[in-house]
């Protein structure tokens, strides 16, 4: 499978970039990791499975910086998401500009208000499946998707916090590596590190963190503005006007 890029400003000749991709490639830097006690793996993995499949939705403030290696520049953005299994995924940038992207049903959508412009694709044109599968399927088994190279715990912290390091089996995502940082008591994600291909590194931080507590699925419906531009991932430089 040949991998698209499609997220980002794009014009009827857009150019390669990963917006779109890069709200799931996420990097949190690890001070200060301390192996000085014995951490069991299985139950690391479990607990977190069980979290995740014991979540039914899930809404939080987020924070994201993205280092582009190839502009050796960084960018900083940040919002709110919401999440409802299976399938169902929107993320509203706040800033530096407005942004919408939602997943539902398979159909990815991404409206720039400023561009006057709206990205339409599907899921498995992203490359990133294995990541949609991790925090979207109904129920998952992380080693099935994931191999698993070990744990690591935070030195001097009040609190337990963990970190995970996973590699995607599959060839065709195009990400390295995510490392999943999370509450050692309930397993809570709180960030969660990721390198693409491409060496870029983005920090995404969850704050004010809601699970179960019901969003509605109206939240995840896209009604394309009238005379918004549609540019397809099919043919990147055909356009539709609704």
């Amino acid at each position: 499978m040949k991998e698209k890029k499609l997220f980002g400003k794009m014009k009827k000749n857009p150019e390669p970039s990963f917006k779109i991709i890069s709200f799931f490639f996420v990097f949190f830097f690890i001070p200060q990791i301390s192996l000085s006690e014995p951490l069991n793996l299985e139950q690391t993995i479990n607990g977190l499975q069980k979290y995740l499949n014991s979540t039914i939705d899930f809404t939080a403030l987020f924070s994201q910086t993205t280092q582009l290696q190839s502009f050796d520049e960084k960018q900083t953005t940040g919002g709110e998401v919401y999440i409802m299994k299976p399938g169902k995924m929107r993320w509203e940038y706040k800033k530096p500009e407005l942004q919408t992207i939602i997943i539902n049903s398979g159909q990815v959508w991404v409206y720039t208000p400023e561009d006057n412009q709206v990205i339409k694709s599907k899921i498995e044109n992203l490359g990133t499946s294995a990541i949609y599968e991790l925090f979207l399927s109904r129920e998952i088994k992380i080693k099935d998707i994931f191999k698993i190279s070990g744990i690591k715990q935070k030195e001097n912290s009040e609190k337990k916090v963990l970190f995970l390091e996973l590699f995607p089996k599959s060839s065709e995502v195009n990400i390295n590596k995510v490392i999943i940082e999370m509450s050692g008591n309930n397993y809570q994600i709180n960030s969660f590190v990721t390198y693409d291909k491409l060496d870029n590194i983005t920090t995404v931080k969850f704050i004010d963190i809601r699970r179960n507590r019901g969003i509605k699925s109206s939240v995840f419906d896209f009604d394309v503005p009238e005379g918004v531009e549609i540019i397809t991932s099919e043919e990147l430089g055909a356009s539709e006007n609704y």
